[in-house]
């Protein structure tokens, strides 16, 4: 893990000086009748979420490639998400497996018509500023991805409506496990990560593994929903399902609770007692907080660069979202993987491989650092 950490460190490091020795081709200047720093607060005086929404990630197309998704996080807890069968998403927790080299399983949502069938225009856009992932399609259907702020807890907001909806489901699953190999990855006991448990409550699915890992590692992923009324199914030994009456909005939260970080090592019923509690915070109230939450990150730091050739204002725009990648999966106990991140859009089998994203920024650094 220590060398997982150095590695990561140093290639921050090296973005970071590439960032500095840009800055000197366009410094930002302050206007004759503004100041960029308030005296008042002690802070640049930025307007934040005006300025970084150019560095919003914005998609105009569905997003058919698990391994391009949209990626979003609450600094524990984060998910890749794409368009297939609906909205597709995977989740990863930072402490939930060691250097978060298992994601936790699947969330898969869709609709009768589907949700992502009959529209005219589509767009999925990250704000790096409100640390939401959002999905419109026309002016009719519109789902928000957020976070609880400081949990283990993110939540799929729909707001949907169209007439004729029949039926809303929301899956939780994992591919099969029952070979995963255990070359390279050091665990003392693989078997647990290859064993996977489900249960279907009233109110609550979920599925867990790594129970009884000697370093405390495990999880449990479940989901429950807000908003609107709904069953709940154990699908098979890998899936559990949660069937939703058709609503114009309503809220489905999902819980990665980690045995680390719950009292008795207790996945399960940790779990249930986040998605209860957040339940009954209610979605206004954690929309807020989440977002209150990245405004006052973004807030501690602040850059702008550019010259002619426009190279410094690409430095900006990766800076802007390699701080983000960062605050996302950045307040676990442990460092997260210093390749995915607290993201994958693959199986386990494959999540210690070097990724697209770990080549992506090599040759970036290739082109403009060395």
């Amino acid at each position: 893990m220590n060398d997982a950490r150095t590695k990561y460190i140093s290639i921050l490091s090296v973005l970071s000086l590439a960032i500095s020795m840009l800055a000197v081709a366009g410094v930002a200047q302050a206007s004759a009748t503004s100041h960029s720093f308030n005296t008042s607060t002690g802070m640049m005086n930025v307007d934040y979420g005006s300025y970084l929404s150019k560095h919003d990630l914005v998609f105009n197309s569905p997003i058919t490639d698990p391994r391009k998704g949209i990626t979003v996080g609450n600094g524990r807890v984060g998910a890749q998400v794409w368009n297939a069968n609906g909205l597709t998403m995977q989740v990863s927790g930072v402490d939930a497996s060691p250097q978060t080299n298992f994601s936790a399983g699947l969330v898969n949502l869709y609709t009768n018509p589907g949700m992502d069938t009959g529209y005219s225009s589509i767009q999925q856009r990250l704000s790096l500023y409100d640390g939401l992932m959002t999905t419109k399609y026309d002016s009719n259907r519109t789902v928000t991805i957020m976070g609880s702020p400081n949990s283990e807890v993110i939540g799929i907001h729909v707001d949907d409506s169209r007439t004729g909806v029949s039926s809303v489901a929301l899956d939780l699953s994992i591919w099969d496990v029952s070979n995963l190999s255990a070359n390279g990855i050091d665990v003392p006991d693989m078997n647990t990560w290859r064993t996977v448990s489900t249960f279907a409550d009233p109110t609550i699915v979920g599925l867990s593994r790594g129970q009884t890992d000697a370093n405390k590692f495990g999880y449990t992923l479940a989901a429950t929903v807000e908003g609107a009324s709904f069953t709940t199914q154990s699908v098979d030994s890998r899936k559990v399902r949660l069937n939703i009456t058709p609503s114009a909005s309503y809220t489905i939260w999902i819980a990665c609770a980690s045995r680390m970080n719950a009292p008795s090592n207790d996945s399960i019923n940790q779990a249930k007692n986040l998605l209860n509690s957040v339940k009954s915070t209610g979605y206004a109230t954690t929309l807020t907080n989440y977002k209150n939450w990245w405004h006052n990150f973004r807030g501690k730091s602040f850059v702008q660069y550019s010259n002619a050739s426009g190279d410094a204002d690409y430095m900006e725009n990766m800076y802007d979202l390699s701080t983000y990648i960062i605050a996302s999966g950045a307040y676990g106990n442990y460092p997260f993987h210093f390749i995915n991140g607290v993201y994958s859009g693959m199986n386990d089998d494959d999540a210690g491989h070097w990724s697209f994203a770990y080549w992506h920024i090599r040759a970036l650094f290739n082109i403009h650092c060395f």
